[in-house]
């Protein structure tokens, strides 16, 4: 017995993105977040084309950004580490990885190196500097993000990357 189906459709002009998308951009990952097995083939085919997915964080980032720093002040969602960070946040300490800068400007969901030579594991692990920090340097917090951090100094604290065995 044929069924009746509605294809769904986005207007160019106005695209209405799915929350599975904005948590994706958010946060690197569809785990965790609203359900997106109806987007699969879309996540897939925008993870071929790295441009799908900058597209809609230029439509959508300013407000993204401002949903995201109201929840979560002095930090930065995934995307804005992809597309908009101009450097990576510095090591202040531990082993440094000299194949790094071969591999290029390549972040993870939270600013740091994506990819990292695994000789520190047990000895001297990497130290950065924290995401606070880094906005700081920069110039990126906004002023109620200085006033934040203004009463929450621990946020400036350098981050240790510890070695997860089962990774």
């Amino acid at each position: 017995m044929p069924t009746k189906r509605t294809k769904r459709m986005r207007s160019i002009k106005n695209p209405e993105i799915d929350p599975a998308e904005i948590y994706f951009l958010e946060h690197g990952t569809s785990e965790g977040g609203p359900p997106y097995k109806h987007l699969q083939f879309e996540f897939f085919m925008r993870c071929k084309n790295e441009n799908g997915w900058r597209d809609i964080w230029k439509k959508e980032k300013n407000d993204i950004l401002a949903d995201w720093i109201k929840k979560n002040p002095c930090t930065r969602p995934a995307a804005f580490w992809w597309y908009d960070a101009k450097e990576r946040r510095q090591q202040v300490s531990g082993a440094r990885d000299d194949d790094y800068d071969d591999r290029g400007f390549c972040l993870a969901a939270d600013g740091l190196p994506e990819y990292w030579q695994s000789h520190w594991k047990i000895t001297d692990p990497p130290v950065f500097e924290s995401t606070a920090g880094n906005l700081q340097r920069l110039g990126l917090l906004t002023a109620t993000e200085k006033k934040y951090l203004a009463s929450h100094p621990e946020l400036l604290e350098p981050e240790t990357i510890t070695y997860d065995e089962s990774e």
